[in-house]
């Protein structure tokens, strides 16, 4: 992910977060739709704590990132 959207898409999830707070599903579709809407579809997202992952994702679609030390947020566009 570039800079200018790996920005925009962690002040999208810190949004989220914030206005869903302890919902981690309700900041889930938030984010997932605002990622749609700007970039286009494919964008899925999961927030929580104590999760592992393997995805196969798009080149340079891939985000992870951690909200108050214990919040895990991941963002990746597939097809």
């Amino acid at each position: 992910m570039n800079d200018e959207m790996a920005t925009d898409t962690q002040e999208c999830a810190v949004t989220a977060i914030e206005k869903h707070s302890g919902n981690y599903e309700n900041a889930c579709k938030m984010l997932q739709e605002e990622m749609c809407k700007k970039y286009g579809g494919g964008w899925h997202v999961l927030m929580g704590e104590g999760f592992g992952f393997e995805i196969t994702n798009d080149h340079n679609s891939l985000l992870y990132m951690f909200f108050g030390g214990l919040t895990a947020v991941l963002v990746w566009k597939c097809n």
